[in-house]
């Protein structure tokens, strides 16, 4: 019997960049954690507990495509949220890098 692949995880709406920070409680020592594909998928449940919010953006999620990837996404005890950064979070994030 050949198992289906649970169906798309419907993505919630986009946050605010403020809305996050706002709703992030410092409990872990991280209140907001940005998550690429490749952490979902080999870490995955593993990331459950280090910080209080998980977000990423569209795109990142969109990448998670195979069958057992979108298994584990499904069964993660803890929701990514996604949202768009701004233009100015952009920039401080390359300004970071160098």
């Amino acid at each position: 019997m050949k198992k289906e692949a649970p169906p798309p995880q419907q993505q919630p709406p986009l946050l605010q960049t403020e809305q996050v920070l706002e709703d992030a409680r410092n409990r872990h020592g991280i209140s907001v954690a940005v998550v690429d594909a490749n952490a979902v998928i080999e870490a995955g449940e593993k990331l459950h507990g280090i910080a209080d919010k998980f977000v990423s953006v569209p795109q990142v999620m969109e990448e998670i495509r195979d069958p057992v990837s979108r298994h584990k996404l499904s069964f993660l005890p803890f929701d990514i949220q996604t949202m768009e950064p701004t233009p100015e979070s952009i920039n401080k994030g390359i300004l970071f890098l160098f």
